[in-house]
């Protein structure tokens, strides 16, 4: 017999922008990180970021190749920071906390990339 257990439907995302260093986090639908397009605007200089597009939408000449930024981190050889959302030790010492509607922000620099999840998206 197995179990499934079901997902959370939200999941939160750090990352620090390429263009400004400005640290951004933003909670984000799965649905959309598995099958949609997902694009965050940084708080800094309002670039926009590319950070899933499973239907290759906005991919016109297939250049980058990934579904989303983890693939793309991972591709690069760079690496990535999982933490559970109920880790706030650890979410603290990343310059992350959660807001009162479990929503993920941003309290001040840290490393560049982190997803906040318990499990992979």
């Amino acid at each position: 017999a197995s179990l499934q257990l079901p997902l959370k439907e939200r999941f939160g995302l750090a990352f620090t922008c390429g263009k400004c260093e400005t640290r951004n986090a933003i909670t984000i639908n799965r649905v959309a990180w598995t099958s949609g397009v997902v694009v965050a605007t940084c708080r800094g200089c309002g670039a926009r970021h590319l950070l899933a597009d499973n239907s290759g939408l906005l991919d016109l000449d297939r250049d980058t190749n990934f579904t989303n930024i983890l693939e793309l981190v991972e591709a690069r050889g760079d690496g990535h920071t999982q933490v559970d959302p109920g880790d706030i030790e650890k979410l603290a010492a990343l310059g992350l906390e959660l807001d009162p509607k479990g929503g993920l922000k941003t309290t001040d620099a840290a490393p560049l990339f982190e997803v906040a999840e318990g499990r992979p998206p």
